[in-house]
């Protein structure tokens, strides 16, 4: 038998909120690049660094190289089972949905999910474009349509550049509090930074959170169809 000893310091290293985001974006993404990590676990390079050579050397994760370049990976199918155990343990003691913080309705609109988007904004971008067919839905996950892929040409994003890469193209992502999912994987990243770019979300000071700006208000209604405006608020 294992001792306690072992199993408490896997529990340690999963139990790290930077770590346990590095881990969870692995687990949908298949392989990422260290820089990326960083942004996701909202942690500087350094610092992404240190936890990456914690989980390598625990034995969770993994890496290849390509070049100069370093992508990560988990590693093997059996840590990806552990954390969707945990995900279900946590729905568990959790109840039906984690309870959402006081923050105020843009807050709660547009909560980040790792790098990409989630919240009511999130759910609202992955329902318009499932709607459109620019996404499609089937039992092996999410895929960009042809359609999609001149989408987001026109929106100023290369699909090409984003198949070639090594993060898996696009994800779902359950989402406990809209209880209908968002988009992940490369598109959600390019999308968010895209976002920001325009001036449509801005990261709040509070981790986690990001804020519609009255920009993005106007910019969301016009390409999804999204109200997002708070009760009293004009565009």
């Amino acid at each position: 038998m294992i001792g306690n000893r072992y199993i408490a310091e896997i529990a340690g290293l999963i139990g790290d909120s930077a770590r346990a985001n590095i881990l969870f974006a692995l687990q949908a993404d298949d392989q990422i690049s260290a820089g990326e990590l960083a942004i996701i676990a909202n942690v500087s390079n350094s610092t992404a660094s240190e936890h990456l050579a914690k989980l390598v050397q625990g034995g969770l994760v993994t890496f290849v190289k390509e070049g100069r370049q370093k992508y990560f990976k988990l590693r093997n199918e059996a840590v990806a089972e552990i954390l969707r155990n945990m995900e279900s343990l946590a729905r568990i003691t959790q109840g039906s949905s984690p309870e959402l913080p006081k923050w105020d309705h843009v807050h709660v609109h547009a909560r980040k999910c790792m790098d990409h988007v989630a919240g009511k904004l999130g759910c609202g971008i992955a329902g318009d474009l499932i709607k459109k067919g620019h996404v499609s839905l089937d039992s092996n996950g999410a895929d960009l349509s042809k359609d999609g892929e001149r989408w987001l040409e026109g929106f100023g994003i290369d699909p090409a550049k984003l198949r070639n890469g090594h993060r898996r193209l696009i994800t779902v992502c359950p989402d406990w509090v809209e209880n209908s999912p968002h988009l992940g994987g490369a598109v959600g990243a390019a999308l968010m930074k895209d976002f920001i770019v325009r001036d449509w979300i801005r990261r709040d000071h509070c981790e986690g959170v990001t804020r519609i700006t009255p920009k993005g208000v106007h910019g969301f209604r016009q390409e999804f169809g999204l109200d997002l405006r708070v009760s009293g608020q004009s565009s």
